[in-house]
């Protein structure tokens, strides 16, 4: 059985495998690691209520 966290789309460095950026599934950028939890695929920005309803406003006027 996969994982949730194996479902999350991760860019990994092809030498080491590190993982270099996670694509947050609310706001839908790419960010760095420290910006989520171990096993969260929402970024610490979007988890928060004021910046969370920015970022979704933001991505709703993108998509019309």
């Amino acid at each position: 059985m996969t994982s949730i966290a194996a479902l999350i789309p991760r860019i990994r460095y092809h030498r080491t495998g590190r993982v270099v950026a996670i694509r947050c599934a609310t706001c839908r950028h790419w960010r760095k690691p420290r910006h989520f939890a171990a096993t969260a695929n929402r970024c610490h920005t979007c988890t928060h209520d004021q910046a969370r309803t920015r970022v979704t406003n933001r991505a709703a006027a993108r998509r019309r």
